[in-house]
């Protein structure tokens, strides 16, 4: 009996008979029509009692999720439902989705035909790394649509699913960096100052190729465009480095400026590992928490990534001399150092400035710092009241205050990446495409 719930329908039935009892006081034959309501009431429930029990063992659900979900993309929980009996089955589903969804009121009427399967799905946006842990699925089952009670059916489901830093953004840049036609507005296709000398492999032509690489002789006995492919035999030295400080704990649509950076980091070392550079990772926070040296061999991404999973973190105090001096000590080959981080006061930036100089000297460094939209807007916005005069200037002094940041660094030869967060691929792509072109590492 404790899987039996009185439905809304009962409550509202029995609140209409205490209703007409209350009447009887006025006109006493009432009473008799309460009492034969209440008796159909008893009945009609009872018979749904004994009617929709066979639907409970016929009906159930099986959850189809990813042995793993990517973090701030849109994804699906598949939930594939079975009626083996031949009646129709009206149904509410409810899961037990994992806390840090924060889906507290999640259920799913369906109404499934008899003998038949149904797949529905439901959408999810994980904006936290971790494991998350999903719980029991319960059905609750109802005779028709003025059914007066449900019955309940739990189906044990526990699983655990592993949110990792963005493989789909990972995947999709890689086809649009790697293609000859750029899909994803902003990306650039950048040019080699020179060409790359060494011979690769031998393939088809697509628009795009250098005719001047067309292999003759290939083409002759293919009876199609084949050129040669090259690579550059330089191999140069990139580093990620990730501020992991309070600054980095702002929120840009769902994710913290952190979460932003672990998926562009991931994208970022894809890339550098398919143009057959080196790639390593440095995160830092009071003190260097992570150092991966870099390396170009095949496991490298995977060590990335799950480093970048891994990665815990309270939001304290940013040290970057411990960076310089962890840098002098650890790295002696010239390379190259994306650093996210968000400078949001120009004092902040002076406290790092001598470091970040001599990090520069040392080697090519690029600072990525975030921008906010929602600052200039709110800075722009027409005053209707003098509460929004104060607003919009204080706004906008902030987005002046980090335009004049990033001038001060890049009148250091510090090269300076300002970016929204949805922009934050695509411009640290660009930047390091741009750099490899021109060789500057």
């Amino acid at each position: 009996m404790k899987d039996f719930f009185l439905s809304d329908r009962f409550f509202i039935c029995l609140g209409i008979i205490s209703m007409i009892m209350a009447l009887s006081f006025v006109e006493p034959i009432m009473m008799n029509v309460a009492v034969l309501l209440l008796v159909f009431l008893i009945i009609a429930t009872i018979y749904q009692m004994i009617t929709i029990a066979p639907m409970r063992t016929a009906a159930s659900v099986e959850r189809l999720i990813p042995s793993r979900y990517a973090l701030g993309d849109q994804q699906e929980i598949n939930y594939k439902i079975t009626n083996a009996s031949s009646n129709i089955v009206s149904i509410e589903l409810v899961d037990e989705l994992p806390y840090q969804l924060q889906i507290r009121d999640f259920s799913m009427p369906e109404r499934i035909e008899g003998l038949t399967e149904k797949t529905v799905k439901f959408d999810i946006r994980p904006l936290t790394r971790g494991v998350y842990t999903f719980g029991d699925i319960h059905l609750f089952f109802q005779k028709d649509s003025f059914s007066l009670l449900q019955w309940r059916k739990t189906i044990k489901s526990e699983a655990d699913v592993a949110v990792v830093p963005s493989f789909l953004q990972m995947r999709k840049f890689d086809l649009e960096v790697f293609s000859n036609s750029a899909m994803i507005k902003g990306l650039k296709k950048v040019r080699r100052l020179g060409q790359n000398d060494e011979f690769e492999h031998i393939k088809h032509y697509e628009k795009g190729d250098d005719i001047k690489m067309i292999n003759w002789k290939a083409s002759a006995r293919r009876n199609e465009f084949m050129v040669n492919q090259y690579q550059d035999t330089q191999s140069q030295s990139v580093y990620v480095i990730i501020d992991k400080g309070r600054s980095m704990k702002t929120p840009f649509d769902g994710l913290t400026l952190l979460e932003h950076s672990v998926n562009s980091a991931l994208v970022l070392s894809n890339i550098v590992l398919k143009r057959m550079d080196r790639m390593g990772l440095i995160t830092i926070g009071s003190t260097i928490d992570t150092w991966i040296k870099q390396h170009n061999r095949k496991s490298q991404l995977m060590r990335i990534s799950d480093a970048l999973y891994a990665e815990t973190t309270s939001y304290g105090e940013t040290d970057i001399k411990n960076l310089y001096y962890f840098v002098r000590q650890r790295i002696s080959r010239r390379s190259c150092f994306f650093l996210y981080t968000n400078f949001e006061h120009r004092y902040d930036m002076e406290r790092a400035l001598p470091y970040l100089i001599k990090l520069n000297r040392l080697h090519v460094l690029v600072v990525i710092i975030f921008t906010n939209r929602g600052l200039y807007e709110l800075g722009i916005k027409t005053a209707e009241e003098y509460n929004d005069i104060y607003t919009s200037t204080i706004a906008m002094n902030m987005v002046v205050e980090k335009e004049k940041i990033a001038n001060e660094l890049s009148t250091y030869g510090i090269k300076v990446i300002t970016t929204l967060p949805e922009d934050l691929n695509i411009n640290v792509i660009n930047k390091y495409l741009e750099l490899k072109a021109r060789r500057l590492t």
